[in-house]
């Protein structure tokens, strides 16, 4: 389950292992079932839960060193990475499916063509 505070406006859920969710107010906090339903409604993912941030910011400096060397240029979003390169755009996203964020779909923005295989970030 996904938990949120209902009276804040920056709409952002926190996993159950989340610290940041055991401080909230229990009078005050709704849930979602799963992150696709926070997502549908508007919702992100806390930073702290989304190992996708985590292993971003654990490797940033070689990321963003790759991406000079190779004419790319890399960016953490709300919903994910992106990745741009002179002809394309790419955004790689937590999988809505899996019972945590560890799996990620890669996504080119300007022909929506999933990669094969899916990348997957490990914990």
């Amino acid at each position: 389950m996904y938990y949120y505070r209902k009276n804040s406006r920056r709409k952002i859920v926190h996993a159950e292992c989340c610290h940041f969710r055991r401080i909230l107010n229990p009078g005050t906090t709704g849930y979602f079932q799963t992150l696709a339903e926070a997502y549908s409604a508007g919702y992100r993912l806390c930073a702290h839960c989304d190992a996708l941030s985590k292993q971003y910011r654990k490797e940033e400096q070689d990321l963003q060193e790759y991406c000079r060397n190779n004419g790319l240029s890399v960016h953490l979003g709300k919903r994910g990475i992106w990745v741009r390169s002179p002809r394309s755009e790419w955004r790689m996203i937590p999988a809505l499916g899996a019972s945590s964020t560890t799996r990620t779909i890669c996504t080119q923005v300007n022909d929506p063509v999933t990669c094969s295989p899916p990348i997957t970030i490990r914990r």
